[in-house]
């Protein structure tokens, strides 16, 4: 959960400008450039629906490509790409983008990780499709019927793919794996 800790009344510049966002303490929390010039999106200039960021990396959100226009006229706050499936495809597009596929392709789609098992060790590597920025938790059961789910690891991508090994399952003859993420 999250707090609203206040509400900006004035109105940002059409054509683009610096943003700086800073805590209670005066530590930055983002620090960007918009404009409103291709790579970024074009509706969001004044035709109704805001800019949405498509990434977590505060890193890159000085880059237009890394943002949409929202799907809702004058924005869609509380809805977090969750109400929106822009291809069809079943999957929201918030889910598509954590799990690193693309929301405007129904031929893209979120896909189980992928496990290789050392033949010498016994460990197992979990890949799998990510976000860069986001992180991930990464959890097991040995029975499917008896227990509960167990946290192996939390991990935050690197990349546009994360992996992570399980050394803890030598000996284990069978293991399952689910990947999970939290939504702001």
């Amino acid at each position: 959960a999250s707090m609203i800790a206040g509400q900006y009344t004035g109105s940002l510049n059409n054509d683009g400008e610096h943003i700086t966002l800073k805590d209670g303490d005066g530590n930055v929390i983002h620090d960007f450039n918009y404009s409103d010039l291709a790579p970024w999106p074009i509706p969001p200039d004044g035709f109704g629906p805001s800019l949405e960021a498509i990434t977590t990396d505060p890193a890159l959100y000085g880059t237009g490509t890394n943002w949409r226009a929202s799907q809702e006229m004058g924005g869609s706050p509380g809805y977090l790409g969750f109400a929106t499936d822009t291809d069809g495809d079943g999957y929201a597009d918030a889910i598509e983008i954590a799990f690193g596929t693309d929301p405007s392709s129904a031929a893209s789609l979120p896909a189980v990780p992928g496990t290789t098992r050392d033949s010498g060790t016994g460990h197992v590597t979990l890949t799998f499709a990510s976000e860069s920025g986001r992180t991930f938790t990464l959890q097991y059961r040995d029975d499917l019927a008896i227990g509960t789910w167990q946290t192996l690891a939390t991990i935050t991508a690197a990349g546009p793919s994360a992996s992570y090994i399980d050394t803890a399952v030598s000996g284990i003859e069978r293991r399952f794996y689910r990947v999970s993420t939290q939504f702001p």
